[in-house]
């Protein structure tokens, strides 16, 4: 075979692996929520920790912990910030949080009220693009998206 044939070979081989790659990949929805299921215990240890003002581990296994955050009512979740692209005021956050009251919120826990449709609540800030959505994962445990 000369040299050209035996490049398109690869470029073509390379190609189909790389869709195939792409085909099977996991959404990070997939991810996170994976990650949360593999990690809970660990992960309700150090929300648990947060909640009682111990603030001593701010990452674990690459994800961030964001913190405690309290909407008006005093509810309070424990929020982890798993990966995000781009910055304000086009960018969109991926994570999860802890909710020990098992209550879907905004991002933030900011004081807004969240639409249910179909398990998964959405908020928006009006007169901006602002906006997420909420998954419920397990009891007391929730996928979040956010953009600004």
């Amino acid at each position: 075979m000369n040299k050209k044939r035996v490049l398109l070979i690869i470029l073509i081989c390379s190609v189909v692996t790389l869709i195939i790659y792409c085909i099977n990949r996991p959404t990070r929805e997939e991810e996170i929520i994976a990650f949360v299921e593999e990690n809970k215990s660990d992960l309700l240890r150090i929300a648990s920790k947060q909640l009682q003002g111990d603030f001593s581990v701010s990452t674990y296994r690459n994800v961030k912990i964001d913190g405690v955050f309290k909407n008006s009512e005093s509810e309070s979740i424990v929020q982890f910030f798993y990966s995000g692209v781009g910055i304000a005021p086009a960018g969109i956050y991926y994570g999860f949080y802890y909710s020990p009251t098992d209550t879907p919120a905004a991002f933030q826990n900011f004081d807004i009220s969240l639409k249910e449709d179909n398990g998964k609540w959405s908020w928006s800030e009006e007169n901006t693009d602002n906006g997420g959505i909420t998954k419920r994962i397990s009891e007391g445990w929730y996928y979040y998206e956010a953009w600004y």
